[in-house]
């Protein structure tokens, strides 16, 4: 249980309106809360959440015996244990989520600006770019919608998902990246580790919300129970600084080894195989909300319905104490408190980059930003530009 006074002055102390700048030093992984706490090991050598813990079953019983849970709850996290992953059904009001589709459309048809989007056009990936309608049409993702909606935040943080999250994280959760979904994403069987950063790379959980009652073959979510509990695999490269993870023994994928990544995903499929797991796909009604774990394995299905909708939004949470990546290469905004939560995000510049633009060669040019580990573009638009460095 967190202590009130600890969290108020917490509270207090992350409020603030403004956006913070990346760190430009060096940083470190940190240990899990969850060994530090409770000492004992899981099946990844990066620790993980209590739930991941080889006397995770133990724990359980005791918060059971000292009414710090319910017998429901009680029964949820057991479920979430073994299988990595647990459904609350029909947890987020349905007049709630309407309000939040009207406002997505309101969006969609450019009334509403200042929001930003993820999509691949021509086998090139954007992320980041303010969202314009001549994208509609194309396959793309609204990200960090909290950022800017009441309504979202009303969703990504409400209460029923508020309360699971402290259960599991043992203090209040922090949202830090979302992505809303017009239709499935066909993406290959993957985990989230493996692209998604926290400087404690095991302390993540996500949610799976279904803004609609998902019909058959429309890209339904994906996924392998029990899958949590693979191996680590080791990607022989690292994000920017090569202190994070010892050269070889990367829980994160660079974004670079693109051969590599195919045998992590061929890897995920034999790994299911080899223990005997069978892939089950998510029929959610509307309202249903799906948490799972840091390394569970999960996906789109491919879709024969290209054009039917599955309307549903991803969140990811960590522990209020831990950063995302990107808080060491991005400007950001502060951990803002909101019901008994908090959430953050990505500052999205709307400035283009120059169109002779070569990120290597200002990494050449600037040994300083080089060194740091930060990203080349989004340094140049936020420091760089302004301080007429040299790109080229």
């Amino acid at each position: 249980m967190i202590k009130k006074d600890w969290f108020k002055k917490l509270a207090r102390q992350n409020s603030l309106p403004k956006l913070e700048m990346p760190s430009l030093m060096f940083d470190r992984l940190e240990e899990s809360n969850a060994v530090r706490k409770y000492g004992t090991s899981s099946h990844s050598k990066h620790g993980g959440l209590w739930t991941d813990l080889e006397n995770a079953d133990e724990i359980l019983q005791e918060k059971l015996a000292s009414n710090a849970i319910s017998e429901a709850e009680g029964e949820q996290l057991d479920y979430f244990i073994k299988n990595g992953y647990v459904v609350l059904n029909k947890l987020i009001p349905s007049d709630v989520i309407d309000t939040f589709l009207a406002e997505q459309e309101r969006i969609k048809q450019g009334e509403i600006t200042g929001h930003f989007v993820e999509y691949i056009d021509n086998g090139q990936h954007f992320h980041g770019k303010p969202y314009t309608p001549d994208l509609i049409g194309k396959r793309f993702k609204l990200i960090d919608i909290y950022a800017k909606s009441e309504t979202a935040r009303k969703i990504n943080l409400d209460s029923g998902i508020v309360r699971f999250l402290n259960l599991v994280f043992e203090m209040p959760p922090l949202a830090f990246q979302s992505l809303s979904f017009y239709t499935g994403s066909g993406q290959s069987i993957h985990q989230d580790t493996t692209y998604v950063r926290v400087n404690s790379p095991m302390e993540l959980v996500a949610t799976w919300i279904a803004l609609e009652d998902i019909k058959p073959n429309t890209g339904e979510l994906e996924f392998y129970p029990g899958s949590h509990k693979f191996p680590d695999f080791q990607f022989s490269g690292n994000p920017g600084r090569d202190t994070w993870f010892q050269l070889g023994d990367s829980k994160w994928f660079d974004r670079k080894n693109f051969e590599e990544h195919a045998r992590y995903i061929k890897w995920l499929d034999e790994q299911a195989t080899l223990r005997g797991l069978e892939k089950k796909k998510f029929h959610a009604k509307k309202g249903d909300v799906l948490f799972w774990t840091n390394d569970f394995a999960h996906g789109g299905s491919q879709s024969d319905k290209p054009d039917q909708s599955r309307l549903s939004l991803v969140t990811h949470y960590c522990p209020v104490n831990r950063n995302p990546y990107y808080f060491h290469t991005r400007a950001h905004a502060p951990k803002i408190a909101y019901n008994n939560a908090f959430y953050t995000y990505v500052d999205h510049p709307s400035k283009p980059l120059p169109t002779d633009f070569d990120g290597q060669r200002y990494l050449e040019l600037n040994y300083d930003v080089k060194n740091a580990g930060v990203d080349p573009m989004h340094h140049y638009m936020y420091f760089g530009s302004a301080e007429k460095r040299k790109y080229k």
